[in-house]
C-alpha cells in the first residue's frame, strides 16, 4: 500500500469518524504532520489504525478516537502534541488540585485529554476504578484523582451557581 493510500485511508477515517464533535479536526490540531499527506506521523497513524482495527474494534466506538490514536502515534514516535493556549486564564488553584491536576496529567493525560466539566461523579469513579491498574496508581494516588475529580465538579457547579 503506497503512502498516499495510506493518508487517504487515514483521512477518510477521520472524516466519517466525528459525532457531535470535531475530533479529527482536533487531532490535526494537535499535531499538525497529521494532516499532511505522506508524513512519517500520518503513515503511523494509518498502520496504527489498521492494526487496532483488527485487534481492538470497540475503541472506534468513542468518537473520540481521532485524539486518542493520534496521542498514541505520537507517543510512539516521541512526538510532542502542540501546545493549546487556553480559553482564559486559568484562577489561583489551591496546592490539592495542583497536585491533583499534575497527578491527572501524568497519569492520565498522557493519552486522554482532561475529562468534561459534565463527566458525573459515577462516571467518573467507574473510569478511574477501571484504569487504575493500567495507569500503575497506587491506592493514595486513586484517592488524590477523586478528590481532585470532587472538588473539580464543587468548583465548577460553584461558578455555574453565580
Amino acid at each position: 500500500m503506497g503512502p498516499w493510500a495510506i493518508a487517504l485511508g487515514a483521512w477518510l477515517v477521520l472524516a466519517y469518524a466525528a459525532h457531535g464533535e470535531d475530533w479529527q479536526r482536533k487531532a490535526v490540531e494537535l499535531y499538525p504532520q497529521l494532516g499532511v499527506a505522506g508524513s512519517d506521523f500520518s503513515k503511523e497513524f494509518g498502520r496504527m489504525r489498521l492494526r487496532k482495527n483488527s485487534t481492538d474494534p470497540a475503541f472506534f466506538a468513542n468518537p473520540q478516537w481521532p485524539v486518542l490514536l493520534a496521542k498514541e502515534c505520537g507517543n510512539r514516535l516521541g512526538v510532542t502534541a502542540k501546545p493549546q493556549a487556553p480559553a482564559v486564564a486559568p484562577a489561583k488553584e489551591s496546592p490539592e488540585m495542583e497536585a491533583g491536576r499534575k497527578l491527572y496529567e501524568k497519569k492520565c493525560g498522557r493519552c486522554h485529554d482532561a475529562f468534561g466539566p459534565g463527566v458525573e461523579e459515577m462516571t467518573w469513579n467507574r473510569w478511574i476504578w477501571k484504569w487504575k491498574d493500567k495507569a500503575r496508581l497506587t491506592d493514595e494516588e486513586y484517592d488524590q484523582l477523586m478528590d481532585y475529580a470532587r472538588r473539580f465538579r464543587e468548583a465548577r457547579q460553584a461558578k455555574m451557581a453565580k
